[in-house]
């Protein structure tokens, strides 16, 4: 599970400060994940805006799916909020 974590902290890393920041609907990107998504949670829900099919790819393409997507999704979003906190 270490290596999982240690995995996970990075590809949080990257998706905040690279590939968030570089992209073009940052704003809307922060504001979903710190509204969260939804009762369906971040595996059934919608992914009809861009930004969310360009989450989706990226997240899956790291390795996580199934519930690792999931999962991932909650510690990036808990990590948006942290770094969102007034």
């Amino acid at each position: 599970m270490t290596d999982l974590m240690e995995k996970a902290t990075k590809d949080v890393d990257f998706m905040i400060n690279t590939f968030i920041e570089n992209h073009p609907d940052k704003d809307e990107i922060i504001k979903w994940y710190i509204e969260g998504p939804g009762e369906k949670g971040f595996m059934w829900c919608s992914t009809t805006e861009k930004y969310k099919k360009d989450l989706e790819t990226v997240v899956l393409n790291m390795g996580y799916d199934s519930s690792g997507y999931g999962w991932f999704h909650r510690l990036l979003q808990q990590q948006i909020i942290e770094n969102n906190k007034d």
